[in-house]
This record gives structure tokens, sequence and C-alpha cells, in this order.
């Protein structure tokens, strides 16, 4: 939704906001079955600690980047 704003706003370029939403579920997809996958290899609890949340939330900031309107 916010991302539908954003390019309603101006912030980012129109017809943008799809990409944002795909490739965001994607890396963030991605990110969290390798997490879950290493975890349980290595025998850990399966959930998200306090030094794997920001690596996890790291994944969206190449997108808002290259989202930028006028920024490719």
């Amino acid at each position: 939704m916010a991302t539908m704003l954003f390019a309603a706003l101006g912030y980012i370029a129109p017809g943008s906001d799809m990409y944002a939403w795909t490739a965001g579920a994607i890396g963030s997809m991605a990110m969290a079955v390798m997490t879950r996958a290493s975890l349980g290899e290595i025998g850990q609890a399966l959930h998200a600690s306090a030094a794997i949340q920001p690596v996890n939330a790291v994944i969206h900031a190449p997108l808002l980047c290259r989202e930028r309107k006028g920024g490719d």
C-alpha cells in the first residue's frame, strides 16, 4: 500500500510499485528460507534473533534506492 501511495505522490516512478512488491516479496522469502534452513541445519531454534532481524531488513535497502524517482 505504501508503494502505491509513494507512486501517487511522485516519490517513485509510476508503475514501479508492482516491481517493489514482487522484488520485496521474493527477496524477503528467499532470506527467510535461507535463515530457517541454516538455523535448522545447525540445530538452533527456528526464530529470528536480534542479530538476524537487521539482516532481513537490509534486503529492502537496494530496492528502495533503485525505486527512487529518476534513479536507475
